[in-house]
């Protein structure tokens, strides 16, 4: 009886473990087919593998589909709400692209309530990380609305 449980659990190990691989192909196989489709400018592609990657927590692909419906380019249509809910779970999530993109997001007003302190929250943590574009525009908050622009 016990030799029998023993078979069963490892049989059973085993199945997950197949499971375990075959999604690993699958995420991979989505990865890398929506990657080689957004560096072409195929976004519609790029959207359908990197959506459900960004749909199950992959925060990378969170950044890349809030930037497909910031940019309207390729097949995906401009949404700014869209955007900024995709760049604000990679925000929380700790990416820090995205920490800076929804800081600007939230400057601007795009998709989002224009709000200043939402906007130095954001771009603070960003730049506590190192990064470059949310450091600069701390120091230049209103960079991009010169006299007529």
């Amino acid at each position: 009886m016990l030799k029998q449980m023993a078979g069963l659990l490892l049989r059973f190990l085993i199945f997950v473990a197949v499971l375990a691989g075959i999604g690993g192909v699958a995420l991979w196989w989505n990865w890398e087919t929506g990657a080689v489709a957004y560096y072409r400018g195929d976004y519609a592609t790029a959207i359908k593998e990197y959506k459900p990657l960004a749909e199950s927590g992959c925060v990378e692909a969170q950044f890349l589909v809030g930037t497909m419906y910031e940019t309207d380019e390729g097949g995906v249509p401009r949404d700014y709400v869209v955007a900024a809910k995709w760049y604000l779970l990679a925000a929380e999530a700790g990416d820090g692209d995205a920490q800076a993109k929804i800081g600007e997001m939230y400057r601007k007003g795009l998709g989002v309530p224009q709000s200043d302190v939402e906007e130095k929250k954001w771009r603070d943590r960003s730049a506590a990380q190192g990064f470059m574009m949310a450091e600069s525009r701390r120091f230049y908050p209103k960079c991009d609305e010169s006299p007529g622009s």
